[in-house]
């Protein structure tokens, strides 16, 4: 049985990197780390074994790395050489998560008042269930949303404003908005999403469904970008905006990219 409560589970985030850290042996004969280590990014939870019974005295951690005989990560406070911890890694479909028993070998001090711990497992993993850890972690990141491509300021300019019946147009015709996302349907069928930080556009808000919109990117550290898109609809949901688009015409390769549809194709 686990030795942290239910709500502490869900802990694995991020990927495992898929080259293997340099094995790197240590002065002492006893604890001369002698097994190949597997680079990682993978959020865990840690406790000392003598408090396994006081939930408040867990804390997170996140996995540097991994081997058959140890563990290493990096956690908010230091734990003394000698101690022994419970260690979890809560990765569906993982039969190696934990929790993992070991015994602290070193503590590092980091900047911003972190630590690195390295540690021995009190019983070493077989090579199979540190496959395993790694796989399962990996497959875990595959499952989680990529991180939304992201334009800092976004300028639109009707062309061709469809204003709804009996609307009028208001005093200034200038909107600006923060945290708009852009949705667009690609080729294969998929959906592109960018997210300007700052969108800066003339007209009555939301637009029209079939206004035409030239969207500008400012020159920041590249060339001025500029496309005609046509509004497919404006979505309003937790306080932000989505307006949905289609390009008018074929975009280059950068504004593609810049759009977030080279993201669809991976």
């Amino acid at each position: 049985m686990s030795p942290f409560p239910k709500e502490n589970r869900s802990l694995i985030r991020k990927a495992v990197s898929s080259t293997p850290e340099p094995v790197q042996p240590q002065a002492s004969g006893a604890e001369c780390r002698i097994w190949e280590r597997h680079g990682c990014d993978v959020e865990a939870a840690c406790q000392p074994i003598a408090s396994r019974s006081n939930h408040d005295l867990m804390w997170t951690a996140k996995i540097r790395d991994i081997s058959v005989g140890g563990i290493g990560f990096t956690v908010d406070r230091r734990f003394e050489k000698g101690t022994t911890l419970f260690i979890e890694c809560q990765i569906e479909g993982a039969e190696s998560s934990g929790p993992f028993m070991a015994r602290v070998v070193h503590a590092t001090p980091q900047s911003r008042g972190s630590w690195i711990i390295g540690c021995a497992f009190i019983k070493q993993l077989s090579a199979e269930e540190v496959e395993d850890f790694l796989r399962s972690a990996e497959q875990q990141v595959h499952r989680q949303p990529k991180r939304l491509a992201e334009i800092e300021r976004l300028t639109g300019r009707l062309i061709d404003e469809k204003q709804p019946a009996g609307s009028r147009k208001p005093a200034s015709d200038t909107v600006l908005l923060a945290e708009v996302t852009l949705e667009a349907a690609t080729a294969a069928g998929k959906t592109a999403r960018v997210l300007a930080r700052r969108f800066c556009v003339s007209g009555l808000w939301p637009l029209a469904e079939n206004s035409i919109l030239q969207l500008s990117i400012p020159a920041v550290g590249r060339k001025a970008l500029s496309t005609e898109v046509r509004v497919l609809g404006s979505i309003h949901k937790d306080g932000r905006w989505t307006m949905q688009y289609a390009f008018m015409e074929e975009p280059s390769a950068e504004l593609l990219s810049v759009f977030g549809h080279s993201e669809t194709q991976e």
